[in-house]
């Protein structure tokens, strides 16, 4: 599983890169599963961090973030190629 999510580039590090994701939420020791107590602080934590954040934002500035965000999803950036080089068949010499 965690091959095919590096090869598929669906790791939490790239989904951040790629600005799919606001952030990534840090696990305890163990993993989640292992302290579930402790994650739930966790994610208690970051959501009263980032709610205290949005409820001070404009809410027209909140929505277009977000159409912004996701409009921009998807995009590929395409690399300069060079156009290949097409060899002419002896049938179009004549």
């Amino acid at each position: 599983k965690e091959q095919a999510a590096k090869a598929l580039k669906l790791t939490s590090s790239d989904m951040l890169a790629n600005k799919l994701i606001d952030g990534v939420i840090p696990e305890p020791i163990g993993g989640a599963h292992a302290d579930v107590p402790e994650m739930c602080r966790i994610v208690k934590t970051e959501l009263i961090k980032h709610i205290d954040k949005l409820v001070k934002t404009d809410p027209e500035k909140l929505v277009e973030r977000r159409i912004r965000k996701f409009c921009d999803m998807g995009t590929v950036l395409k690399a300069k190629t060079e156009r290949p080089v097409r060899k002419r068949s002896p049938v179009e010499k004549w």
